[in-house]
C-alpha cells in the first residue's frame, strides 16, 4: 500500500471497476480469463489495492463474483448505455471525494500518473481529470468527483452517454497526450483487451 496522508486518503481512496460490458470480442470473459496464471480481474483488484482502499466493482453479473469478500460490487444502476452508468453507479457508493475509474480489462496501472492527477485536483479541485489524446479522451484510468452524480444522471435521462459530452460544461482538466507519456512514452496504462491477440501483449507486460 502506497503511503499518504489520511487527509489524502480521504479524498482519494475509491477506485471504480466497470465491469459491465460484454466480450464476445475477446471470446471469452475477460474479467476471468488468465494472464499468467492469474484472472484478470485479480491482477487489476491487487494493483489497485496500492493505490486504494475503497475498491467498487460495478458490474450487470453480480453473481459472478459472489466470493469477492473483500470489496463492493455494486450492479449496473442502468444498463444498455455503456461505461457511464458504471461510473454513476460507482460514485453512488463511493466514500471518497474523488474516484479513479478503470475497465476490468486495464491491469497496467500507472501509479506514478495516479499521484500526478491527484497533486492537480489538489490544486485546482476540477470535476475531472481526464487524458486528451489524438484520438478523443480516454475516460479510464482518470478521476471523476463524486460532484459529478447529479449531472451526469441529468445528462442520462437526457439520452446523454457520452463522457465527452457529459464533461463538456464542467471543470476539466484535460492532461495532453505529451504529459502523460513522461510517466509511460508508450502509453500502455491505456492499454485494454479486445480479443486473443491482446491478450498474448498483455502477457509479455505483465
Amino acid at each position: 500500500m502506497i503511503t499518504e496522508t489520511k487527509k489524502i486518503k480521504k479524498i482519494f481512496n475509491t477506485a471504480i471497476i466497470n465491469a459491465g460490458g460484454n466480450s464476445t470480442r475477446a471470446g471469452t470473459d475477460k474479467a476471468f480469463a488468465k494472464v499468467n496464471d492469474k484472472r484478470l480481474i485479480d491482477i487489476v483488484i491487487n494493483n489497485l489495492k496500492e493505490c486504494f482502499e475503497d475498491i467498487i466493482l460495478v458490474t450487470n453479473k453480480p453473481d459472478k463474483y459472489y466470493s469477492y469478500n473483500d470489496i463492493n460490487i455494486v450492479s449496473d444502476a442502468i444498463r444498455g448505455i455503456g461505461p457511464v452508468a458504471g461510473l454513476y453507479t460507482g460514485l453512488m457508493a463511493a466514500k471518497s471525494s474523488y474516484c479513479f475509474l478503470i475497465a476490468c480489462d486495464m491491469p497496467l496501472i500507472n501509479y506514478d500518473y495516479i499521484k500526478y492527477m491527484k497533486q492537480e485536483i489538489l490544486k485546482n479541485r476540477y470535476d475531472a481529470v481526464v487524458t486528451q489524446r489524438q484520438k478523443g479522451i480516454e475516460p479510464f484510468h482518470g478521476f471523476y468527483s463524486a460532484g459529478l452524480k447529479s449531472s451526469i444522471a441529468e445528462n442520462i435521462s437526457k439520452g446523454i452517454h457520452s463522457f465527452y459530452r457529459m464533461l463538456k460544461d464542467r471543470e476539466v482538466l484535460y492532461v495532453k497526450e505529451e504529459v502523460a507519456a513522461r510517466f509511460d512514452k508508450s502509453l500502455n496504462f491505456f492499454t485494454n483487451i479486445n480479443t486473443k491477440e491482446d491478450f498474448s501483449i498483455i502477457r509479455e507486460m505483465i
